[in-house]
């Protein structure tokens, strides 16, 4: 749990926050404050929280306490992150098949920063579909331990036989 991070606690908070937000887009993510990935994300976007802050407004949204959207937006994995901008649910495609959301923890700020910026200018241009500047439906998530014991999570190439 990142306490430099707005919580919502109710599913009207969350329709106020999604409809009222006329200039920045509206980051949502969905998970428990518990989870190991939740809190991995959670230092990350509270990191980035300034740098964003002109474009990018960031929210958390705990999916035990607040579970009216699990069935409409099928939040089944422990973290996701969403976005939306004047109301409107953004879709994002980063080659991976899942267009409406980000299904695992980002390891590094300058990758969620560059994924902000690009739903933003999409946003601002009227598209409902943003492409991330970056391609990862060649690559697996791999999971690795970091020098400081916290889990750092990288996209690399498959090994070929």
């Amino acid at each position: 749990m990142a306490h430099g991070l707005s919580h919502l606690h109710a599913a009207w908070q969350v329709e106020k926050v999604v409809t009222e937000e006329e200039a920045r887009v509206i980051l949502l993510r969905f998970g428990c404050d518990y989870d190991p990935d939740c809190k991995l994300m959670d230092e990350i976007l509270l990191a980035i929280s300034d740098k964003v802050k002109a474009k990018c407004e960031i929210f958390l949204v705990d999916v035990s306490q607040v579970q009216d959207f699990t069935q409409q937006y099928e939040l089944y994995d422990p973290c996701t992150l969403m976005f939306f901008y004047k109301g409107r649910h953004l879709q994002l495609e980063l080659g991976l098949g899942e267009r409406y959301k980000i299904t695992w923890p980002i390891g590094e700020e300058k990758e969620l920063i560059s994924i902000i910026d690009a739903i933003h200018r999409g946003a601002q241009q009227g598209r409902d579909l943003i492409v991330a500047p970056q391609d990862r439906s060649l690559a697996p998530l791999e999971r690795t331990i970091g020098h400081s014991d916290h889990l750092r999570y990288s996209w690399v190439f498959p090994k070929t036989i």
